[in-house]
């Protein structure tokens, strides 16, 4: 999972919208998209640390874990790409 996550992400809340997800209760839509996602996700799922068990069947709160999760790998991507990266010393 990369930057590609950013366009599944657009592509699976179109697809909830088409399919006037809405109504689905929130443990659906959570396995909808770790089921559309596959079992990479499923694994980085299985990693999360849920405060409240209620929380692996928000789906808002599901992406926002999701986001976190790839949000540092692209940045730690971008700084060891730059030149004289404080990164690059610890390699």
């Amino acid at each position: 999972m990369d930057e590609n996550w950013w366009s599944f992400k657009q592509h699976f809340l179109l697809y909830l919208t088409s399919i006037g997800a809405s109504s689905n209760s929130g443990e659906r839509n959570v396995a909808l998209l770790l089921t559309v996602a596959g079992p990479q996700a499923i694994e980085v799922f299985n990693t999360f640390t849920l405060v409240d068990d209620e929380d692996k069947d928000d789906l808002d709160t599901v992406l926002e874990l999701f986001d976190d999760f790839i949000t540092p790998a692209i940045s730690l991507l971008f700084s060891l790409s730059l030149p004289h990266s404080p990164h690059l010393e610890t390699l």
